[in-house]
């Protein structure tokens, strides 16, 4: 089995604000958990933040600090068991209204392992175009996206794209979703583990994943975006 996560709310604690980011770590605020896009290592410098209102109890092992997805390092450790030195974890100090230090390591999360593996079989009703719109930059982008991941649908992926895996995004089709093995949901409920959220059971299909017949109307921007080294998603096309 297979599992999209979702970006949950329901943590333990209140909101926070990151109130210093002196290496000045990517603070992306996504729909999803993570971020299909490969980012470059974190820099050394840690990232602070602050809840806005008083709070005693402890942290959940996966929440938002501030609008990305935080996680401790009992989090972090299970990542690293499962797929050691792939996924990006930037240093995170979380602090309470009045300045003082949660105990422990906590992390800024991305998951940066991006398998091209959902199947659409280029239905057009699983693809929406919004046109092209001002990005109030000089330029143009538009707005064309795959509404897979959106509730109620029914998601299915190509095994082969996905086995001997544990922890992935989907590309242009799976977006800011990060995506795991069955193993590795066990292990987190195993483990107990508060605030990570395993949004949809998936179906797994033993079949290929072909490009041209999985990305309808993004298949440009797709082949321009592997073409990138998955670094940059030309919003343009």
């Amino acid at each position: 089995m297979v599992w999209m996560m979702g970006k949950s709310y329901t943590y333990y604690g209140p909101t926070s604000v990151v109130i210093d980011n002196p290496g000045s770590t990517p603070l992306l605020n996504k729909m999803g958990p993570t971020e299909h896009v490969r980012l470059p290592p974190p820099p050394d410098a840690t990232v602070r933040a602050r809840q806005e209102e008083p709070y005693k109890r402890g942290l959940s092992d996966m929440f938002i600090a501030g609008g990305p997805v935080a996680v401790s390092d009992r989090f972090r450790l299970l990542v690293e068991a499962f797929e050691p030195g792939v996924h990006r974890f930037a240093p995170l100090i979380m602090e309470r209204k009045n300045g003082e230090a949660f105990e422990g390591r906590y992390w800024l999360f991305h998951v940066q392992q991006d398998v091209d593996c959902l199947i659409t079989n280029n239905d057009s009703a699983l693809f929406k175009d919004m046109g092209y719109y001002e990005t109030g930059k000089g330029g143009r982008e538009r707005g064309l996206f795959c509404r897979l991941t959106e509730a109620g649908r029914s998601i299915s992926i190509s095994g082969p794209q996905i086995r001997g895996r544990h922890l992935w995004t989907a590309g242009l089709l799976g977006m800011t979703y990060a995506f795991c093995s069955d193993e590795f949901k066990i292990a987190v409920r195993k483990a107990r583990m508060h605030g990570v959220l395993f949004d949809r059971e998936c179906i797994v299909l033993d079949c290929p994943w072909i490009a041209e017949e999985q990305m309808g109307p993004l298949l440009p921007r797709h082949l321009a975006y592997v073409k990138a080294d998955r670094k940059i998603v030309d919003g343009a096309l």
